[in-house]
């Protein structure tokens, strides 16, 4: 709504009107190629912290006869039943199917702008940050020393 009618988020329509021939079609359909076989890649941490949250743990063996108890590890995700990897995978592949269906196709451009530009801006404000204090701020608490402020900024 902020936007209006005049935000253009279809490239490919720019490419299409100064060059319509196939190379644009490949082009656009080579870059859906690459999404749909870059989403495994960007679900799989999403999975497997749900699987760690979920997962049951198993005992190492050993420590109990002594009267110990055991360590326990937690089971890999791939180590999961493939049905419970198949519906995780669902869990989150479904909603990038269905939203677009549901809102249309130009809400949905608006919607994935307004989110890829917040996303952007908070990736430039909040990474140097937390390089700043990974770097600088960690390692100088760890050993003891204050941190020196004005070299900081």
């Amino acid at each position: 709504a902020a936007f209006g009618s005049s935000v253009q988020v279809d490239i490919f329509r720019v490419y299409q009107q100064k060059c319509p021939d196939l190379w644009t079609s490949i082009l656009q359909g080579g870059f859906a190629v690459m999404m749909c076989l870059g989403l495994p890649l960007v679900i799989l941490p999403c999975k497997s912290q749900v699987w760690t949250f979920f997962a049951q743990r198993q005992r190492r063996p050993g420590g109990e006869a002594e009267g110990e108890v055991g360590e326990t590890d937690q089971v890999p995700l791939s180590a999961a039943p493939y049905a419970i990897q198949a519906a995780l995978t669902l869990l989150f592949a479904l909603p990038c199917v269905l939203v677009p269906l549901t809102t249309g196709e130009a809400r949905f451009r608006i919607f994935m702008l307004t989110l890829t530009s917040t996303a952007g801006v908070w990736m430039n404000l909040l990474l140097p940050a937390v390089v700043l204090i990974y770097s600088k701020i960690l390692p100088s608490n760890r050993s003891g020393r204050s941190v020196d402020m004005p070299s900081l900024l």
